[in-house]
């Protein structure tokens, strides 16, 4: 089980993005954090994998407080897809395919780029089966995504919106 507890995450350059943010993932769950552009979704995943520091509050898994300096204790168990691939020719659904393959604990997709019907379709059948199959899924996009109906309309999905609005330091 994942679980954040109030946590304030702050962009480079200081301003508070995230604050006071709180929710658990449990096995076979899917939940979608959404939020406007700049709103942190993409620090949010970053604090999770320990790739950047939380202000105050917690990330657990299973009891075991994580930070930066456990990065490499999380990604023994979660698989990431990031919001941007570094090869062109890679679809966001060839990734999504290849790290739900790998069976691990939680999967994180941040703002996945879907070319089509054809690949929403896709998508939203591999994330469903990685969820039903025990995994905990965190999906992370705009509010408008046209995943979060595709998938909701056969598993259910727990939402969280991020604000866009700035949080005093």
């Amino acid at each position: 089980m994942l679980e954040l507890k109030d946590i304030c995450i702050c962009a480079p350059g200081g301003e508070r993005k995230i604050s006071g943010l709180s929710f658990r993932i449990e096995p076979e769950q899917i939940v979608c954090v959404t939020g406007d552009p700049q709103s942190g979704k993409t620090l949010l995943a970053r604090a999770i994998l320990g790739l950047w520091p939380t202000e105050s509050g917690y990330i657990s898994y299973d009891g075991a407080l994580l930070n930066q300096r456990s990065a490499t204790f999380m990604r023994r168990f979660t698989s990431y897809v990031p919001q941007s691939l570094p090869d062109d020719k890679v679809s966001a659904v060839t990734a999504i395919r290849e790290v739900a393959a790998l069976k691990k604990n939680v999967l994180i997709i941040d703002s996945p780029t879907l070319a089509d019907g054809k690949e929403l379709e896709e998508a939203s059948l591999l994330i469903r089966q990685v969820a039903e199959r025990g995994t905990a899924v965190l999906l992370i996009c705009d509010s408008r995504h046209p995943l979060l109906p595709a998938i909701s309309s056969q598993h259910p999905i727990f939402t969280y919106q991020l604000s866009t609005r700035n949080y005093p330091l």
